[in-house]
């Protein structure tokens, strides 16, 4: 019987919030194309909305509400899980709103803090590494530190809430009693621990509040919650059992945040080979358009997946859009490219695994192998999860994932170590 749904805004949040109940045994899936709803413990639906205009991103969460609402004890038995980003990044707010309408719950739970990756929540803002919000690389895409301010602009109306950390730091009934008070509406708490995060879980079990709304901090804190029920915890299932092997992965090294491109650098560094792709092969202008031969033929593009087969075959790889110019606009278009590269590879070669960063090339790739969805099996470290496609030309190969600004500089190299 299905406990948990989390509804995500991208794949990698997808995976990073979920992959803490893998770890504990629940069967995890993660879905997007998949049309009938398997057995699991928790069930994760991306709607991949966080970088679509408000309207399409409403419109794939709404489609997703029928899907959530059919499963028995909605409301009751099974929490509700929004995941945001812990930058705030997206449309948290609009979403949100619109899986409390579509669900009929009144009240919501948020706390994006995520401190085991730098980004904790104190006097209703958000800092990143100590760094105010608007202040951090993440500034570019989110004005604004207050979480209030970021629901208010576009939450149709909702009663918003603060809970400070003083009440926080008192404990699980304080929480709870604090929930209750606020009779509907969307609470915004502090967090800065661990701690925190946990008896912000555990308050709002006290309370009866089943919709939590945060990042994979959260998402952590209500597993251990969990985990302490016994009635809760299934028995470990046999796909938790299996192990990462990296030392011979492919490495889509796709996003652009100065974090990803450290690790990238690091791994080099240790030698790991690194194939960075020049600006004409990801731009159309490369091709003659008169050229009608189909693309996984293309000259150019099996020239650099033989460079990437010869180098993956004694080791592992990275391929990265790192050193590119700004190209305002082409996101789409690289991670697209990257991802049919992907697929031309692994039509060949066998590696052991995959790692992926960054949500769109994430999906991106899921789709270019027509997988259909992501067993989770657990994290490599807090926050990098790792699973098993499901589906497709990679059915069952291991693939980690990593949000572009997730993991310290050595991300990589331990990953492909582990």
């Amino acid at each position: 019987m299905t406990s948990v749904v989390v509804i995500a805004d991208d794949l990698t949040g997808a995976a990073d919030s979920a992959a803490a109940f893998a770890r504990q045994g629940l069967k995890t899936l993660v879905l997007w194309e998949a049309r009938s709803l398997p057995s699991a413990d928790v069930l994760v639906f991306t709607t991949e909305s966080r970088h679509q205009p408000k309207a399409d991103a409403l419109r794939r969460v709404r489609d997703v509400i029928p899907r959530v609402a059919a499963l028995s004890g909605i409301g009751d038995n099974i929490w509700i899980y929004k995941k945001i980003d812990s930058t705030l990044r997206g449309h948290p707010g609009p979403e949100l709103v619109a899986v409390m309408d579509g669900l009929g719950m009144k009240r919501a739970l948020v706390a994006p803090a995520f401190p085991a990756q730098g980004r904790v929540t104190r006097g209703g803002r958000v800092y990143v590494h100590g760094a105010a919000l608007a202040d951090s690389p993440f500034g570019r895409e989110v004005k604004t530190s207050s979480i209030a301010e970021c629901f208010a602009q576009e939450s149709s109306g909702k009663r918003i809430f603060s809970l400070p950390l003083a009440v926080v730091q008192a404990g699980p009934q304080a929480i709870a009693d604090a929930l209750i008070g606020d009779a509907g509406g969307i609470i915004v708490a502090d967090a800065e621990s661990e701690q925190n995060l946990e008896y912000l879980a555990e308050g709002a079990m006290l309370s009866g509040t089943r919709l939590l709304c945060g990042s994979a901090g959260l998402a952590g804190a209500l597993m251990r919650m969990l985990a302490r029920r016994p009635h809760a915890e299934p028995p470990l299932d046999q796909l938790a059992t299996r192990q990462w092997q990296g030392r011979r992965a492919l490495v889509i090294a796709a996003s652009r945040h100065p974090q990803t491109v450290q690790q990238v650098v690091a791994a080099e560094a240790a030698g790991i080979p690194v194939i960075r792709p020049g600006l004409a092969w990801f731009q159309e202008s490369a091709f003659p358009p008169s050229d009608r031969t189909p693309r996984d033929v293309w000259p150019e593009e099996q020239k650099l997946a033989n460079r990437c087969m010869q180098q993956l075959a004694p080791g592992p790889l990275i391929i990265t859009s790192e050193g590119l110019p700004d190209l305002p606009g082409q996101s789409e278009a690289i991670t697209s490219r990257l991802a049919q590269l992907t697929r031309k590879i692994l039509q060949h070669a066998s590696p052991t695994g995959l790692v992926l960063t960054g949500g769109d090339a994430a999906m991106a790739v899921g789709r270019a192998l027509d997988a259909e969805a992501l067993w989770l099996h657990g994290e490599l470290q807090p926050g990098i999860p790792w699973g098993t496609w499901v589906g497709g030309i990679a059915d069952g190969m291991p693939i980690v994932t990593k949000a572009g600004g997730f993991g310290d500089d050595s991300t990589f190299v331990k990953v492909i170590g582990a």
